[in-house]
Formats: C-alpha cells, sequence, structure tokens
C-alpha cells in the first residue's frame, strides 16, 4: 500500500512541477498547463486496458498501478485549474 502512495505523491508533485513550469514560461497560452497531465492520463488508461489482456495478479498490478496514476493525474488538473483561478481572481 505504501508503494501505490508513494507512486501517486511522486506523480503528483512531477505532473504539478512541470505544469506550473509551463504556465510560469508562457502564461498567456493555459492549455500548455494541461498537456503533461493529459498524456499522463492516456498512458495509464491504455495500461488499464492492457490489463484486461493480462491474467492473474499481473494484470490486477498493472489495473492498480494504471488507475492510481490515472487518479492522480486528473487530480492535478483539478489543482491545477483552482490555482489558476484564484491567481486570476486577485488580478
Amino acid at each position: 500500500m505504501l508503494g501505490i502512495i508513494m507512486i501517486a505523491i511522486i506523480t503528483f508533485l512531477g505532473l504539478f512541477s512541470i505544469s506550473y513550469f509551463l504556465y510560469i514560461k508562457k502564461p498567456g497560452t493555459l492549455f500548455l498547463m494541461y498537456i503533461p497531465s493529459t498524456v499522463v492520463f492516456i498512458v495509464s488508461s491504455i495500461a488499464v486496458l492492457y490489463s484486461i489482456n493480462v491474467s492473474g495478479f499481473e494484470g490486477l498490478g498493472i489495473a492498480f498501478i494504471g488507475a492510481t496514476i490515472g487518479i492522480t493525474s486528473l487530480l492535478t488538473c483539478i489543482v491545477l485549474t483552482m490555482m489558476v483561478l484564484i491567481k486570476q481572481d486577485k488580478k
């Protein structure tokens, strides 16, 4: 269980750092900020679909890790959207 939590934390911090760096570099183009999270979500969805073909506990593990990374990428998108709304509200 600790491994899954570590994967989620590392994924969140990595995606948040990359997206925030893109937001700082080009603040006018907000869609660039969501590209890393979208790509990771698509890859994790493919991993979950691949786990259907792999049977047993190995397939279950792949699905669990893919679902964790997918949920983390969606959480990153939500946090980034709230961050942008708060920053725009202050202006």
